[in-house]
C-alpha cells in the first residue's frame, strides 16, 4: 500500500493510505468476521478513509505549525507491505484523554497471503 502524505488535524497526525478498494476490501473482510463473531455491537465504530495514526492530540492547539513541518517531510509518500493485522479491543477515555489498544485474546494476529 501506500501511505502519506502526514497530515495534522485537531486530534492529531495521520497519514492517508492508498489504495482505498484493497485496503476496503480488508477491513470489510476482517469486519464481517468480526460481526459473525461478537455481533453488530463491535461494528459500532465507522472506520471513515483508513488511515496510519502518528499520535494523537490531548490539548487545543493549532496545528499550522506542525502541519507546514510535516509538508515538508520528503518523499512525502512511501510504500508499505502488509503481512499480517492485528485484532484489538480499542477503547477511548476523553476524560483521561487516552486511548487503548490490547489483544482480545492470544490468537489476534492473523496472518496475510500465502
Amino acid at each position: 500500500m501506500q501511505v502519506g502524505s502526514c497530515l495534522s488535524y485537531a486530534s492529531g497526525a495521520l497519514f492517508d493510505l492508498h489504495p482505498d478498494q484493497e485496503l476496503n476490501r480488508l477491513r470489510d473482510t476482517v469486519a464481517a468476521s468480526i460481526g459473525r463473531m461478537r455481533g453488530p455491537d463491535a461494528l459500532a465504530y465507522d472506520t471513515g478513509v483508513l488511515h496510519l495514526t502518528l499520535g494523537y492530540a490531548d490539548a487545543d492547539a493549532s496545528s499550522d505549525d506542525l502541519q507546514r513541518r510535516l509538508r515538508r517531510v520528503r518523499p512525502s509518500h512511501a510504500l508499505m507491505a502488509v503481512s499480517a493485522v492485528w485484532l484489538l479491543n480499542v477503547a477511548a477515555d476523553p476524560a483521561a484523554k487516552t486511548i487503548t489498544w490490547t489483544p482480545p485474546h492470544p490468537g489476534h494476529r492473523i496472518t496475510l497471503g500465502s
